[in-house]
């Protein structure tokens, strides 16, 4: 049932923002407030463990991700990069906006998660660095440009102005990371 609930708050917010009631999950639902109280405290409480579950879920595609011996460096890191949640429907990117303003306190448990997956994706670029993969690059100086790049493209305005998804907006910093702006064997 937990899960149930979890999917269906995740349907809520994708359609009405953060500002969704218990009342219509209930509803949405089929069950009784009373119900739902009884699986979740409250709406915070709610949407932190939607949170908690999109936070877990990434973590664990990474680590596949790292332990992946079939990928490459290269591919593990635009994989590792260009994570998204499985476990409910595509998170809105007005839901992301909406957390960001409606909940700091998640917002910054979740930079906190994207900071600890740092860990990761460091590793796969200093394993990459040190094999010949990667040219030799200051590690903390890409990590600072990514998280820029995010900062400043999780801009409601940008991303409707560019019409394209925050994943979308994702994958091109990906890429341009990874490939960067010269085409190869021009101007080299």
């Amino acid at each position: 049932m937990r899960a149930r609930i979890l999917s269906a708050a995740m349907e809520e917010m994708n359609e009405q923002g953060t500002r969704f009631t218990m009342g219509i999950l209930a509803a949405r639902l089929g069950i009784s407030k009373r119900t739902l109280y009884e699986h979740f405290e409250s709406k915070e409480v709610l949407i932190e463990s939607i949170v908690d579950a999109i936070i877990q879920d990434i973590e664990v595609q990474r680590i596949a991700i790292v332990n992946d011996a079939s990928l490459d460096l290269v591919e593990k890191l635009k994989r590792m990069l260009s994570v998204k949640p499985k476990l409910f429907v595509p998170v809105d990117d007005r839901v992301k906006l909406d957390l960001r303003r409606q909940f700091p306190g998640l917002w910054v448990k979740a930079h906190k998660s994207v900071e600890e997956q740092w860990i990761l994706i460091n590793n796969v670029l200093r394993e990459g660095i040190a094999e010949g993969c990667f040219r030799e690059i200051y590690v903390p100086v890409v990590q600072k440009m990514l998280r820029g790049a995010v900062d400043a493209i999780a801009d409601e305005e940008f991303l409707l102005e560019n019409k394209m998804s925050f994943h979308e907006m994702i994958g091109h910093v990906t890429d341009i990371l990874i490939h960067g702006i010269i085409v190869p064997g021009e101007n080299a």
